[in-house]
């Protein structure tokens, strides 16, 4: 997952997304922009729960294969 979520966050920036992740043992963060600024989808988790952590990084992936596909 680790590799399709760095191929979609390349996908969505080449169409001029801004995509700012931060990824941790503990922490899972991304936050979308579309191209003029405005705020599209951001995901955030804290904790040791890894189960959770891989759903909300389900989430955004799928959430970018959204964003690519529309634009």
């Amino acid at each position: 997952m680790v590799e399709d979520l760095e191929n979609l966050k390349t996908q969505i920036q080449a169409k001029g997304f801004k995509v700012e992740h931060y990824e941790s043992p503990m922490q899972f963060n991304i936050t979308v922009q579309s191209k003029n600024g405005q705020h599209c989808f951001a995901r955030i988790f804290t904790g040791v729960n890894t189960r959770e952590r891989f759903i909300i990084k389900s989430e955004a992936c799928e959430k970018l294969k959204e964003l690519i596909s529309q634009n």
